[in-house]
């Protein structure tokens, strides 16, 4: 279908505007962006640098408060109706572990560096393109908003705020490292909680089984299920480990807790996980002697379904094919603050430069020509959607 869009339009004129993006522009934009530390819940020095290049003529600028002495950046532009389009990424990265650091490395093919994937190589992509569509006053019949939420690696506190709002949206792209892939599917995820306890015993005469013993036996038994579950395809994710002791002293640790993730690609098998990972440690019970296990399922979430996103799969496709980019379309595995706008009505993509593997990593890093294509297919979406709603209107007033 989105070939069908892109032949039916005055291509010529909107492949020359796809062209006309700045992507030196976007690559400068991209190693100040990384010199300027956005850990999450120190977001402001990063909202602050860019509220005075959106502030155009024309452009509306929100803050929406997001706690103590953080908010979220929210610019739009256009008056018409027949359509709005949102580009939502975040502006928090995880910390600058190991040798990812906080100023840019800068090679002709790649820029390294916290953030250089995930997201800002979104950010600034999505900050070029907006930015251009301002400057070439083409945009008559819909509006554009651009969402910059704080929050999303540790809490996605931000995009909570940012849907209170309940504006509707016809077709959002968040930005997130996808390789320039459209994702039109999103995993969910089943976040649970075990802890195990026992009384104190010698360790070489114990009256209980030990409770790290336990927990780690359960660990076993969450992933094998799993496994089972997802047929292959969904991860247990161990977020914390916690139990034993720095003393020398011989006895039974009393006690171990873990938190852990499981994600899945779909929601019935949500469903099952929410279902059977209780009955699975319960079945590990009778194995162990004088222990206390309490397990609980902390949340979960749905993810995207393949099916709520093809709009806004199509348009994006759209726009690729202007950028000069074959459009492919994938299955992400991790959540993103795309999950929350879909389960809040709208048809939702997530879409950027660099590859999910190298986010949060030692040396995370983004393909420079990603960042410009990225850059151009969010345009090249934009105008697809204006150039249909004033053909559909050229077309009624024929008729």
């Amino acid at each position: 279908m989105h070939s069908s869009l892109v032949r039916k339009e005055p291509v010529g004129f909107l492949r020359s505007s796809v062209r006309g993006v700045n992507g030196s522009a976007a690559l400068e934009l991209l190693t100040t962006l990384i010199s300027i530390p956005s850990e999450s819940g120190h977001e402001a020095a990063i909202l602050e640098f860019l509220e005075k290049p959106l502030s155009l003529n024309g452009v509306q600028i929100r803050h929406q408060r997001v706690g103590t002495q953080r908010h979220n950046l929210v610019a739009t532009f256009g008056h018409g109706t027949d359509y709005h389009v949102l580009f939502n990424t975040h502006v928090d990265t995880v910390p600058s572990y190991g040798r990812a650091v906080a100023e840019a490395k800068v090679t002709q093919r790649r820029i390294w560096g916290r953030g250089a994937c995930d997201a800002k190589g979104s950010l600034s992509a999505m900050c070029t393109a907006f930015l251009h569509l301002v400057r070439m006053r083409s945009i008559r019949n819909g509006k554009v908003t651009l969402a910059l939420t704080v929050g999303e690696e540790f809490a996605g506190d931000g995009i909570a705020r940012f849907v209170r709002a309940g504006k509707p949206y016809d077709c959002v792209i968040v930005g997130e490292p996808t390789d320039l892939t459209i994702a039109h599917s999103q995993a969910g995820y089943v976040e649970v909680n075990l802890a195990v306890t026992s009384d104190r015993s010698h360790a070489f005469a114990p009256r209980s089984s030990q409770p790290i013993m336990v927990a780690a036996e359960c660990l076993t038994a969450l992933n094998t299920a799993v496994t089972d579950i997802t047929a292959g395809v969904g991860r247990l994710f161990v977020r914390r480990v916690e139990g034993g002791s720095h003393d020398n002293f011989w006895y039974i640790r009393p006690g171990c807790e873990i938190r852990a993730l499981a994600n899945a690609p779909s929601n019935k098998q949500i469903d099952r996980l929410r279902a059977e990972l209780s009955r699975v440690i319960s079945g590990t019970l009778p194995s162990f002697k004088g222990v206390r296990i309490v397990f609980r399922i902390v949340e979960w979430d749905y993810g995207i379904d393949a099916a709520s996103a093809t709009r806004a799969a199509q348009m994006l496709a759209a726009g690729l094919e202007l950028a000069g980019v074959a459009p492919t379309f994938t299955h992400l595995p991790s959540w993103t603050d795309g999950s929350t706008l879909a389960q809040a009505g709208h048809s939702v993509v997530t879409f950027g430069p660099g590859r999910l593997n190298d986010a949060h990593s030692s040396n995370e890093s983004v393909r420079t020509g990603h960042v410009v294509a990225a850059a151009k297919a969010l345009v090249g979406t934009v105008l697809m959607m204006e150039a249909r709603h004033r053909y559909a209107l050229r077309r009624q007033a024929r008729e």
